[in-house]
């Protein structure tokens, strides 16, 4: 029947759809038992109005009617008061077909279902549900309408490309057109509401015999019909296919649905190019269109096997929106090459495919194409180049020898690629260096020594600082053996974004000889010389004897600071016994210099001056110079020289690798101890053989106080050296000569006595008492400390003269709880005559205190 508008204002309440989603789409969760919506829908008939109204406690209404297969449909609705949902599908139906939201005020014939199809014959429900559930009431009539799908002006039967213009006839009208298609055929859509801006959206779907579509819509306001495009559609038969036309209800309620003209295109698509022959070669240049929106263009590439091109693109309509993309299908393994260009991107070398070597001859297709398959709604002019590589360099030779330097040739586009052959007549030290000129632009330039593929993304690699600045960059020092090596010079990515420009490169065989004075030198030495060139280094040798002091002074001459230069003191086999960095430009020779290397035997040590980067800095050469000097170990503020028996105060540590010698004289043969008080932190005292500079004994401490360094004989030279390191400050020290006779007591006793008035005091103390005893004499000697003992304690020996050899010995650490409780055991006297009893110190830098013994007959 037709509906008519009645005069009400429209509502316009937006009231969101998708917030009511759970309304429409799933209704209350039960069914009245009175009224019209029983558990049995009410049969009603199609173009009848239906009227009903919600009690209390209802929430949904039921109807049904009967449909024939391949029919249209739409309900309308008006809600009368309150406000209710409407939900259509065939019987029992859990997702619906079509849904709608009525609220009052809305007229009959503006607010209705989108059209659905019944594609079967059967029985279909209408839902009315109110909203909410709970609310006290609600009114509303609807009608189920048939829609007929015939076009109102003209055939539905037209032609591809043709133009098809009609009028939806009202919200809920439907336009069904058909076509005839040949499989194979590429197709797009193109639909333009006519309409003012606000009045509403039309939707354009073409259907396949196969069950498939693609969709194109339009709203009102638009104004060029080949802004709206469809995805493409590939006709899989020969047969005929639809295309249907309906409005489109809007997301709010307050939306109106599309009545009105409009009109629509299906296009079919040639991928052949518009305006040349889709053959092409490598090395042409193309320039073509994208027109319609949707339209591919396929060209046809034959080349030869190993031949390499890269392909650059440009999109040139100059509108921002236009998005084209051009690819290379399934070219090497699968993977397409492919690039993407904006209508205002200005250089066609902007976007490139990337390097490409073809695996066979071909043919291969290059396609181009809108963005998106079109739905953006791109579309515009184009070009594109073909652009042979080839790896010989353009200008210069390709063949080198080292120290060549190679300047004057380009990476002419990215994807370029220069290779050479550098020959080697024997292994030698060598370093590679490479530029990156001014006016050079693009991503990082590599440079490749025997590369292993034709993959550019690894190397020496010269990245971008800034433009205009140029960049160099070296391999760093290395073993090249002889023979031929290849050189390969390439930018880092083959696209658009890849390095285009000038570039230089060198070739360098390194010597470790120093180039302008001798490589030997001498301790006492200042010798000036140059790292030139890139990676170069300078190897010195010299004569050290074992206990020399050594330091080393360096200075950079460069007039700038560009980089640091790394000196080593190395032994004989090259290990590295001391090292520093230095800046190649440094104010004096004075304020660097390496930390005392203490010789430990007289022999050959080397010294060397490279590049802090090994070479791969081309900033770090210049001149230098160093001194190799003895390092001072006389004492600042005293006398080196000391007598046996002195104390020495007033001097100190002035600096973390300051040492200090000093050197005592004594008889030879005479035993002494030394003893010293440190800051505390780490310090150390050293005692050696002034003549063979050995080190007798050696004394470490980090708490300070005064400290033993034990017991050491003068030899025959009649001087020992003392050598005092560690943490800076003030330490004061004396020697002491040792008289091992007893203090107090007689140093001559006999079995049976008892020795009770001596101490070993001071630490290293030791006391040494004789008594006489027959063959097979037994005895036993008792020990004691009866007012304890420093740490960790006295030992007391009893000693064969005859043999200097041990019998028997003890230790007491702690007071016994009686006298006899510490004891040696039984020893049998192996002959007459004199026996030696030694008591000291457990350890002769510890141990002090009283003790008594006694030499007991028998066990």
């Amino acid at each position: 029947m037709p509906l008519r508008s009645p005069s009400a204002i429209r509502s316009t309440l937006a009231i969101s759809l998708a917030a009511a989603w759970g309304l429409i789409a799933g209704g209350a969760c039960s069914n009245d038992t009175t009224g019209p919506n029983n558990v049995n829908p009410i049969a009603v008939a199609v173009g009848d109005t239906i009227s009903g109204s919600f009690r209390a406690g209802d929430s949904i209404h039921d109807y049904s009617f009967a449909v024939p297969a391949n029919t249209y449909y739409a309900v309308f609705v008006q809600a009368l008061s309150g406000t209710i949902a409407v939900r259509v599908g065939y019987s029992g139906f859990d997702v619906p077909l079509a849904t709608t939201l009525a609220t009052p005020g809305v007229p009959f014939d503006q607010r209705a279902t989108d059209v659905f199809w019944a594609h079967v014959t059967g029985t279909m429900e209408v839902k009315i549900v109110k909203s909410p559930v709970g609310s006290s009431n609600a009114s509303y009539r609807f009608v189920v309408q048939r829609i007929d799908p015939a076009p109102e002006l003209r055939p539905a039967q037209f032609g591809l490309n043709d133009t098809v213009s009609e009028t939806l006839q009202s919200i809920a009208d439907l336009d069904q057109f058909t076509f005839s298609g040949q499989a194979g055929q590429l197709v797009i859509a193109q639909v333009l509401t006519l309409g003012p801006v606000g009045s509403g959206t039309v939707r354009l779907v073409l259907r396949s015999p196969d069950g498939s579509t693609t969709t194109v819509m339009s709203s009102g306001g638009d104004s060029t019909l080949a802004d709206q495009v469809s995805g493409p559609m590939i006709l899989p038969v020969t047969d005929q296919y639809q295309a249907i036309v309906t409005s489109v209800r809007g997301v709010y309620v307050s939306d109106k649905n599309y009545v009105g003209p409009y009109r629509f295109q299906v296009w079919r698509l040639d991928s052949a190019p518009e305006l040349r022959p889709a053959q092409v070669v490598i090395g042409d240049t193309i320039t073509e269109e994208i027109r319609p929106i949707g339209d591919v263009d396929e060209f046809h590439l034959t080349g030869v096997t190993g031949q390499e091109f890269n392909v650059f693109f440009q999109a040139t309509s100059g509108r921002v929106t236009d998005l084209l993309w051009l690819d290379i299908p399934v070219l090497v393994g699968g993977e397409p090459a492919t690039a993407q260009s904006t209508g205002t991107d200005s250089s066609l070398f902007q976007h490139g495919v990337g390097r490409i070597r073809l695996p066979t001859p071909g043919p291969y297709t290059i396609r181009v194409k809108s963005a998106y398959d079109g739905l953006g709604g791109d579309r515009g002019p184009y070009r594109l180049f073909l652009y042979p590589i080839d790896r010989k360099p353009e200008s210069v030779r390709d063949s080198l020898t080292l120290g060549d330097s190679l300047t004057g040739e380009v990476i002419s586009l990215p994807g370029d690629i220069d290779e050479y052959t550098l020959t080697v007549p024997k292994t030698t030290l060598a370093d590679i260096a490479l530029w990156r000129e001014a006016s050079a632009v693009g991503s990082f330039l590599v440079l490749q020594l025997d590369p292993s593929s034709d993959d550019c993304s690894n190397g020496l690699g010269a990245w971008p600082a800034a433009p205009g600045v140029p960049v160099g960059v070296a391999t760093g020092r290395f073993v090249l053996s002889a023979g031929p090596h290849k050189i390969r010079v390439c930018g880092g990515e083959s696209s658009g974004s890849g390095y285009r420009g000038p570039y230089r490169f060198q070739t360098y065989a390194i010597d470790s000889l120093p180039e302008h004075v001798s490589d030997t030198i001498l301790v006492g030495d200042t010798v000036q010389e140059s790292i030139d060139p890139i990676g170069d280094q300078d190897d010195f040798v010299f004569h050290a004897r074992k206990g020399e002091h050594l330091t080393v002074y360096y200075q950079g001459l460069a007039p700038s600071v560009t980089g640091y230069f790394y000196l080593t003191l190395n032994d004989s086999t090259g290990f590295t016994l001391q090292g520093l960095n230095g800046a190649n430009s440094t104010a004096q020779l004075s304020d660097t210099r390496t930390s005392r290397y203490d010789v430990p035997v007289t022999g050959w040590y080397g010294l060397r001056i490279s590049p802090g980067q090994n070479g791969a800095n081309v900033a770090e050469v210049g001149p230098y110079r160093f001194a190799l000097l003895d390092f001072p170990t006389s004492p600042e503020e005293v006398a080196s020289a000391v007598a046996l028996g002195d104390s020495v105060a007033g001097e100190r540590i002035d600096y973390d690798d300051d040492m200090d010698e000093f050197f005592v004289s004594g008889a030879p043969g005479t035993e002494f101890a030394t003893y010293w008080q440190p800051v505390p932190g780490f310090s150390r005292v050293q005692i050696f053989d002034s003549t063979t500079l050995d080190t007798l004994r050696t004394m470490q401490d980090f708490l300070g106080g005064v400290q033993p360094a034990g017991r050491v004989v003068i030899p025959a030279a009649g001087v020992v050296g003392l050598r005092f390191t560690g943490t800076v400050g003030p330490y004061w020290f004396k020697t002491l000569a040792i008289n091992r006779a007893p203090e107090t007591a007689s140093a001559t006793v006999a079995v049976g006595d008892t020795v009770r008035t001596e101490s070993i005091d001071p630490v290293s103390d030791v006391d040494e008492f004789t008594f006489t005893a027959n063959q097979g004499d037994t005895i036993s000697v008792l020990f004691d400390t009866p007012q304890s003992a420093d740490y960790p304690g006295l030992g007391l020996a009893v000693i064969d003269l005859a043999t200097d050899s041990v019998l028997g010995s003890v230790a007491s650490y702690n007071p016994s709880n009686a006298f006899g409780d510490v004891r040696t055991g039984p020893i049998a006297l192996p002959h007459t005559g004199s026996y030696r009893i030694r008591v000291e110190g457990v350890d002769d830098r510890y141990g002090r205190g009283p003790y008594t013994f006694l030499i007991k007959s028998g066990t």
